[in-house]
């Protein structure tokens, strides 16, 4: 009966360490951590594209690849904000 509760308890433990992430966007760059605590720093400049993903999440698009954000709780006002920051961007280089 103990063992199964340890198991029960890792298993818990893993699974919140997986999917919990944390962001922070400034005008100059967006970074923090994705599952498994991965630590991301994205200079603006570097982000071409901004979408949503499963599980509630933001998906951030650069040139190395796609960093997913899972089980955000404001992951439209994320994607909002990051998106008038390209937008803004792009408004610059015109």
């Amino acid at each position: 009966m103990i063992i199964v509760f340890v198991v029960l308890l890792v298993i818990g433990f893993v699974i919140a360490k997986a999917f919990t992430a944390s962001i922070t966007i400034t005008n100059k760059r967006v970074f923090g951590t994705t599952g498994f605590g991965k630590r991301v720093d994205l200079p603006l400049d570097s982000i071409s594209a901004i979408g949503t993903s499963a599980m509630n999440g933001v998906a951030i698009t650069t040139s190395s690849g796609v960093i997913k954000f899972s089980f955000m709780e404001n992951a439209k006002e994320l994607h909002r904000v990051v998106g008038n920051l390209l937008i803004e961007r792009q408004e610059k280089r015109n």
